[in-house]
């Protein structure tokens, strides 16, 4: 889950209103869906989620993130996406939580939007909804499982760890006004014909393909990856090659907001190529550029003298299940 600026607060909540106002609210949804799985210890039934499940999912979400959650922003593309897969949790008759697994282009199963209502917290509801989502994307072939936390969230990250993820990655979260600064002739769009090139600094980087984020979700920069992101025009670098600097920021109609999920080079070219990253947002009108990344130290103290910053110390934590591995219940059991 995304935590959200002061200044996209508003915004996003004015846009609640209006769901709000079309779906009604409350908890009741519609009995459509087929039954997946079932909790008997709680009683609880784990299904796939409806549009009659619209005014019970605005309910659960309306105090996540002072009522600035990205879920009703994203929840009709979910249910309209036949290639993943939106579940809700029912407790007596009433839907009570909620997640969503996409297939990401690499194969990995991404979980997603996991939401518990507030007075049902702690009672495995969310652990179930993610316990289902795994046998989900086991079926669906996919090798392995990821998803994000708010490093400050320890109910999330125990959710994740009591399920067998182990974390893989830690990226700081930090953002900034965008800045009416000079841009620097020296960067330009990287074009699929430069996909070689960019690939060789990439896949070199760490020695295996990275992680990149596009806001709090994760993706392997894999050679597919990154020829998706050269089409949409969301990979900058400068135009000595990438091997001096390149940085990916991406952005969605959702918010107004410019994403970095990637940067490498030399000191004077990560500079040069945030300082057009931060032109380009501010000509745009966007509101807000923010970076969620695997900083060195170095590349941190950059952004931090661009006027980056993070407040709450936020990280976003990336944990991966592999889905080839048995089940203990399974390797105990010798099936």
């Amino acid at each position: 889950m995304e935590p959200v600026s002061q200044s996209d607060a508003p915004l996003l909540r004015a846009e609640r209103s209006l769901l709000q106002a079309l779906y009604g609210r409350g908890h009741l949804s519609g009995n459509a869906g087929t039954v997946l799985c079932e909790m008997a210890s709680e009683r609880i039934v784990v299904r796939q989620a409806a549009p009659a499940d619209t005014s019970a999912m605005l309910e659960i979400t309306r105090n996540v993130w002072e009522g600035s959650d990205y879920v009703p922003f994203v929840w009709d593309k979910w249910l309209a996406d036949g290639s993943g897969h939106l579940t809700v949790a029912i407790r007596a008759g009433i839907v009570c939580g909620l997640m969503h697994v996409e297939i990401q282009s690499d194969g990995t199963a991404w979980a997603e939007g996991i939401r518990v209502r507030e007075d049902l917290q702690s009672r495995g509801i969310g652990s179930g909804l993610l316990t289902e989502g795994i046998s989900w994307a086991r079926q669906a072939g996919s090798r392995r499982m990821r998803l994000s936390t708010y490093g400050a969230n320890p109910s999330s990250n125990r959710l994740a760890e009591n399920a067998g993820f182990l974390e893989v990655e830690r990226m700081r979260s930090l953002a900034v006004e965008p800045a009416s600064v000079t841009a620097s002739d020296g960067y330009t769009l990287a074009l699929p014909a430069d996909i070689d090139d960019v690939w060789d600094v990439v896949s070199g980087h760490r020695g295996v393909p990275a992680l990149y984020s596009e806001g709090w979700t994760a993706y392997t920069l894999d050679r597919r990856r990154l020829a998706l992101l050269l089409a949409d025009h969301s990979v900058l670098m400068s135009k000595a090659g990438p091997s001096k600097g390149m940085a990916i920021a991406t952005s969605r109609p959702v918010r107004p907001v410019l994403r970095f999920g990637y940067l490498s080079g030399h000191k004077e070219d990560v500079v040069g190529l945030v300082k057009t990253l931060l032109a380009r947002a501010a000509s745009a009108h966007m509101t807000r550029v923010s970076a969620v990344l695997r900083l060195e130290p170095d590349v941190a103290d950059i952004l931090e003298s661009l006027g980056f910053r993070n407040p709450d110390a936020a990280e976003m934590i990336v944990y991966a299940l592999d889905l080839e591995a048995r089940p203990a219940k399974e390797r105990l059991s010798g099936r």
